[in-house]
């Protein structure tokens, strides 16, 4: 099945040269419906002379009397049109013409209206009884006639003629899905073109072709597919949808248009979108310009990378607007890089006797029964010792298993206790982890915050990290996180987004979505 959809304008009904003197009596008949004592002048068509009038005026004179001078009018490109169905043998079984009328936005001035050259007159509303004549002549089908009424802002307003057209598009009824779908969208004002072309790949996708033609010369009459038009408007949303992060709205847009690399890519960005990094970095590594990027990444050394992940996951977080979700991750951040801290640190120091399981580390007391191997020189180590040790009795007394699970507040302990004399010197604002005072104290404002259904603002964000702009909260994580990693990172970060294996993949997203 086959429909036609129409837009219509002053061009597409002219007169011939001579029939200017039938137009003059004519003209004279319909004076009162004109409303003006004007003459309109006509423009001259540059292919042939032809007169063109306003299409108000010209369904107006013509409209009563088409059946005795149908002979003067013609329809270069409705011509044109019909040539190309002749020829490639295309019978619209549908044939859908949308008209316009502004009397409504003209209402309250006449004297804007009265002006010839006003666009009240080119209102093609009533070509309708002309355009009607000509289709049935050249069809069996009865045309359908759908009016773009204007009251608001008139056909020059992009908003509202979008509008308008979506909503005489959506109530059509009755079009099978495998309807071929013609679209004629050159006639009207440029907002009125664009909304047809916009509307109807919304509604119809690759349904849709688009008729084009030249008055000038009409060789140049041919269909083109919506392909290139609807992967033209795709891509240049999915760009917005990438510039807010939202990565699986970009693939459900492009999903037709993407090679096997760019859905990888896209699948390890939505991984990183729910903070499944891990999962994210077994999809890169199988991307060719990432593999190198991931073993690097992965090395036991640069145990600290996901950390930086999730706080970058924050700023992003941030920037979209979602404050409740920019703190969850900025605080995980911390979470996780004091726990792959112990893991690996720790790991090192205590070897058999530290075990993790499920990803949470655990420390086996009897390692301070070991008198071989002194694993707690110094005085803060020492004091640790001492608290450690008090914990192990507890634990004998009670029969139970001696070993301590290493916690964030723990972890802390040991950070403490193994790096004091330099996080007092060069990082001293690590202590609001620690702080004795519960209202600075991170750890206990954070348990605060998440045990509550409330939300959070982006005021309530900055205090809590003690800070007063997004800029020097980016600072203060990214100063955390560079001082915790570097005994195996020396320099660290120069920004968090320098950091995320993510932020690349992002850039190559915006690089293969630019090359679509």
């Amino acid at each position: 099945m086959s429909i036609w959809i129409i837009t219509t304008g002053s061009s597409d009904v002219q007169l011939k040269n001579e029939s200017e003197k039938n137009w003059n009596i004519l003209r004279g008949k319909a004076t009162s419906e004109l409303g003006i004592n004007k003459q309109f002048s006509p423009t001259k068509s540059k292919v042939n002379q032809r007169s063109l009038y306003p299409a108000r005026a010209m369904g107006v004179v013509y409209g009563s009397a088409i059946d005795q001078h149908y002979g003067d009018l013609v329809f270069p490109l409705l011509d044109n049109f019909w040539s190309l169905f002749t020829e490639k043998e295309i019978t619209p079984q549908r044939i859908i013409v949308l008209v316009t009328d502004q009397t409504q936005f003209f209402k309250d001035k006449a004297s804007e209206k009265n002006q010839v050259f006003s666009p009240y007159w080119q209102d093609t509303c009533t070509l309708e009884p002309l355009l009607r004549h000509y289709l049935v002549g050249k069809s069996t089908v009865t045309p359908e006639f759908l009016t773009l009424e204007a009251d608001k802002s008139g056909l020059d307003n992009w908003n509202e003629v979008l509008e308008l057209v979506q909503k005489k598009l959506a109530d059509l009824k009755d079009i099978p899905q495998n309807a071929t779908v013609y679209v004629s969208h050159q006639a009207g004002t440029p907002a009125i073109s664009s909304a047809v072309q916009f509307a109807s790949l919304a509604q119809f996708g690759d349904r849709v072709e688009f008729l084009v033609s030249s008055e000038q010369d009409k060789t140049l009459t041919d269909t083109v597919k919506s392909g290139s038009y609807l992967r033209g408007i795709k891509k240049e949303q999915a760009k917005i949808l990438l510039k807010h992060h939202d990565y699986a709205g970009v693939r459900n847009l492009l999903s037709k248009y993407l090679d096997s690399e760019a859905e990888l890519l896209l699948d390890a960005a939505i991984q990183w979108n729910f903070a499944e990094f891990g999962e994210c970095k077994n999809k890169l590594k199988e991307h060719p310009h990432f593999t190198l990027a991931v073993e690097d990444r992965t090395r036991e050394e640069n145990w600290w990378w996901t950390a930086y992940e999730a706080a970058y996951l924050g700023i992003v977080r941030l920037e979209q607007g979602n404050t409740v979700e920019a703190f969850f991750h900025s605080f995980r951040s911390f979470e996780g890089i004091f726990a792959s801290w112990g893991k690996h640190k720790l790991g090192n120091q205590f070897g058999e006797y530290l075990e993790v399981q499920h990803n949470i580390s655990y420390l086996d007391l009897s390692v301070l029964d070991v008198t071989e191997k002194e694993y707690f020189s110094g005085k803060k180590p020492k004091e640790l010792k001492k608290e450690l040790k008090k914990r192990q009795d507890e634990l004998r007394d009670k029969d139970k298993e001696e070993r301590l699970m290493l916690d964030m507040a723990m972890l802390c302990k040991f950070f403490k206790a193994y790096r004091y004399q330099d996080y007092k010197h060069n990082c001293e604002e690590l202590k609001i982890f620690w702080d004795d005072d519960k209202q600075n104290n991170v750890s206990e404002k954070r348990n605060l915050i998440v045990h509550q259904i409330q939300g959070m603002s982006k005021k309530d964000l900055m205090s809590f990290w003690g800070i007063s702009l997004s800029e020097e909260w980016e600072a203060r994580l990214l100063k955390f996180l560079n001082f915790i990693v570097k005994d195996d990172f020396t320099n660290g970060f120069g920004s968090l987004k320098e950091a995320s294996l993510m932020s690349q993949v992002h850039t190559e997203l915006e690089k293969t979505i630019e090359n679509l």
